[in-house]
């Protein structure tokens, strides 16, 4: 994501004429690569993540309100309505902006939930940038960062993409380009992963240590030039936590490696699995023979990396 204009922390224009709703497709993120480095005295994990947007994407409509009241709906009744990372963004955007104004935020889900592909902070990211842009008093980047760090670990990423290497608890974020682009088969297993509990998961399997040295596995990842390669870079350090609290993913991933169509790989603490591909006619090749094999999953192909379109206004 983008964001324009100068950087302002007060209110500079109370008319707020022009466009007063605004759309977005806030894309999926996978982790090609996870390292967790250990729990920080603050209790958060500290991490080491090359990060990408994947074309598998929300739709997200803010409309400007004439009171600073903040409406969310949802096409998925299991999303609280009053209580989610979308209505706690405009909530955020609003006082950290002192804009006189409210947000109605509708919200069309296709980013599984809990499938470790950053459906919740993605959408926050997103409703921070379409308040910024409606409010006619645009807050900076770097504002816009740290609201975003507030909201949580990742959210901040979203506005770094199409690939980035995150670091700290998230909030450190550093774009970076791909040697590799391509396509991604995703295959969603029918399961949502708490990622509180798979942390820990992780801490009981490993020693609790902030000093613990990345893989370096991000450094050769951004280098590798075909999907194969790329592949044999890609690591994920809560593959096994997991597994060891959600036995349907680990069953759907033993039977997609047992179909011996490529490197198979867990994205962050989800039910989410991908396989990379340098073209799509091999990628719909291999989502095809996942679909007839019946492992009972959700597939999907999308391409690699991506950063959301740019925001459409409405009158």
């Amino acid at each position: 994501m983008s964001t324009a204009g100068a950087s302002s922390t007060s209110i500079c224009n109370s008319a707020f004429s022009g466009p007063s709703i605004a759309r977005l497709s806030p894309c999926a993120k996978l982790n090609l690569t996870l390292d967790v480095l250990g729990v920080r005295p603050d209790g958060f994990h500290e991490l080491d993540s090359l990060v990408v947007g994947v074309d598998l994407c929300d739709t997200l409509t803010c409309k400007r309100l004439a009171d600073p009241v903040v409406r969310f709906t949802c096409d998925d009744s299991t999303i609280d309505a009053k209580d989610n990372l979308c209505t706690r963004a405009a909530e955020l955007f609003i006082k950290a902006s002192g804009a006189p104004i409210g947000f109605a935020i509708k919200l069309i889900k296709r980013i599984p939930i809990g499938g470790g592909m950053g459906g919740g902070s993605c959408n926050a990211a997103g409703t921070l940038l379409l308040c910024n842009v409606l409010s006619k008093c645009p807050l900076s980047n770097e504002t816009l960062h740290e609201l975003g760090t507030a909201l949580g670990s990742d959210v901040a990423l979203f506005f770094h993409l199409p690939s980035a290497l995150m670091r700290g608890r998230g909030e450190f974020v550093t774009p970076v380009s791909l040697a590799w682009s391509g396509f991604a088969v995703l295959a969603v297993a029918k399961a949502e992963v708490s990622t509180p509990k798979a942390y820990k998961a992780f801490d009981a399997m490993m020693s609790n240590r902030v000093s613990a040295t990345p893989s370096g596995l991000s450094e050769k990842a951004i280098l590798a030039p075909t999907a194969r390669e790329l592949a044999d870079c890609c690591g994920n350090q809560l593959e096994k936590p997991v597994f060891s609290i959600c036995p349907e993913v680990a069953r759907v991933y033993k039977q997609l490696k047992n179909l011996n169509v490529g490197s198979v790989r867990v994205s962050g603490a989800g039910s989410v699995m991908y396989l990379l591909s340098d073209t799509e006619d091999e990628a719909r090749c291999i989502a095809r023979l996942i679909q007839e094999t019946r492992i009972g999953v959700s597939v999907h192909v999308a391409r690699v990396p991506v950063c959301p379109k740019p925001v459409e206004f409405e009158e």
